[in-house]
């Protein structure tokens, strides 16, 4: 797949990670709680705290990610090194999505560590291309 695919799927899995916070608002406060104004409301349990951390996160990194895949390909760097490092990106944070949702502090921390570097590895690509000029 190419970057402008992992662009989209990694879209696609920022907007699947409000579903598990969704429906813990509804199986743990109801409809008129999660519909409502959620003032003074119950804790949600553990996992769907998490889930709610998870998605803030994606939230945060994806903005820098997609910035990063859009400039790589307007740019036309077609390097295989990008397209990979864009999978790299999806599939750390699919994990990370799970891994946290569960409770595994230290492998979500390398795990978001490998989506940054991921990222990293694309502004590289970015900054050092030929069609790149300050």
């Amino acid at each position: 797949m190419t970057t402008v695919h992992y662009l989209v799927v990694s879209t696609v899995l920022l907007m699947a990670h409000v579903i598990p916070v969704g429906v813990a608002y509804v199986r743990y406060w109801g409809w008129s709680g999660a519909a409502g104004n959620r003032v003074a409301m119950p804790d949600l349990p553990g996992w769907a705290q998490r889930a709610s951390a998870a998605s803030r996160n994606m939230s945060e990194n994806f903005l820098h990610f997609a910035v990063l895949a859009i400039i790589a390909v307007m740019l036309k760097i077609d390097e295989p090194v990008v397209a990979t490092s864009a999978a790299v990106f999806f599939y750390a944070r699919l994990a990370y999505w799970f891994v946290y949702i569960a409770g595994i502090a230290w492998v979500r921390t390398l795990l978001w560590i490998t989506g940054l570097s991921a990222e990293l590895v694309i502004l590289y690509c970015i900054v050092v291309s030929p069609q790149f000029s300050i």
